[in-house]
């Protein structure tokens, strides 16, 4: 009896504590609920250690498309990437499409984890989804261009250049000093260089959109506004070899930085870039034509021509002209705006200025 009485008490006690600890267990999820509220989602951290929204898929297909950008940076954005994503593969407009930005802690240690260095990025979960009716490209097959990351998920090579890790405060890329130096030093301005912000523009004599931006008014226009705090250069950027790009060069030598800028402007007006016209050009500018001709047979300048290009890949992933790059001349912050078309304003570029001064 002594026995069954002493059992008794235990289970008593035993309950009660229980109950006492049940009690507290539903008084902290009810205070986690009342702080989270209703609408809340909670997170969950995925293999690799990126915390992600754990809301109800809404994807028709099990694919979770994640794709991340720095609010910071005008740049790194992806929206108009993404439709376009979204028209040509099936199972990304039919997947579940989760944002996340680099100002969260959880996404930088992913990305560090992961090894993506830079963004915008796409992530994808899986490649278990079905491309034979995409209207994929001469054939190419999205999946061809997802390459497995350590977290079991598919990165995306989509080209990004901008390093957020290393970004300026504002977002910002920033150029070494020593390529800012170098700039400096081996360019041509068209309004000196002691200006707050230089506008560097990378071009080719015999690019027909180059001749389409130099002839739209673009650069008189932007310069008219801000030529007190803008120093506009110039850098050679080869897309189809020949003599011109020495030409100017050798013109410079002989009629400095007025000349050289003159020839240009004359050269896209008046569509001279094969070597004969060009000299021809120079010329009428009052260049020696037997000098003009001598220091280009000498190839005294091909050297600074290769070296501008590849420092304008290097340094600006330059693959194209026109293209521009804006530095802040004091913090070295840059943006590089890729291309013109006709139906372009002047707005692009005014907007750069603004971004990095």
């Amino acid at each position: 009896m002594k026995k069954n009485n002493k059992i008794i008490i235990f289970c008593v006690i035993f309950c009660i504590v229980l109950a006492i600890l049940l009690f507290f267990v539903f008084q902290k999820n009810k205070k986690i609920v009342n702080q989270t509220g209703s609408g809340s989602i909670s997170k969950t951290t995925l293999s690799g250690g990126l915390a992600v929204d754990s809301q109800k898929d809404n994807s028709k297909n099990g694919l979770v498309v994640t794709v991340i950008e720095d609010k910071r940076n005008p740049d790194a954005k992806l929206g108009h990437y993404i439709n376009n994503l979204k028209a040509q593969v099936k199972a990304v407009a039919e997947a579940q499409i989760k944002n996340l930005d680099f100002s969260d802690a959880s996404v930088k240690e992913y990305l560090q984890k992961n090894n993506i260095t830079t963004l915008p990025a796409i992530v994808f979960s899986t490649i278990d989804f079905d491309t034979s009716n995409d209207a994929n490209v001469d054939g190419m097959d999205i999946k061809k261009f997802l390459t497995q990351m350590s977290s079991g998920e598919y990165f995306l090579d989509i080209g990004a250049d901008y390093n957020p890790f290393t970004a300026s405060d504002r977002g910002l890329p920033i150029l070494d000093k020593s390529i800012l130096e170098a700039i400096k030093k081996d360019s041509f301005f068209e309004n000196g260089n002691d200006k707050k912000v230089i506008w560097l523009e990378y071009s080719d004599l015999s690019c027909a959109y180059c001749k389409a931006f130099h002839n739209s008014g673009v650069i008189t226009e932007v310069l008219k506004k801000y030529g007190n705090e803008v120093s506009k250069a110039y850098n050679h950027y080869i897309v189809h070899d020949g003599k011109h790009f020495e030409i100017l060069e050798c013109m410079a030598e002989q009629k400095g930085e007025k000349g050289f800028f003159s020839l240009i402007e004359n050269s896209f007006k008046n569509s001279a870039h094969e070597e004969a016209s060009l000299i021809a050009e120079a010329v009428k500018l009052g260049a020696d034509k037997s000098k003009l001709e001598k220091c280009v047979l000498d190839g005294t300048y091909r050297k600074k021509v290769e070296d501008q290009t590849n420092r304008g890949l290097k340094s600006f992933n330059i693959t194209s002209t026109p293209s521009s790059v804006f530095i802040n001349a004091e913090t070295g912050e840059y943006r590089v705006l890729r291309g013109y078309s006709e139906d372009n304003s002047s707005l692009p570029f005014m907007d750069s200025i603004e971004i990095v001064k």
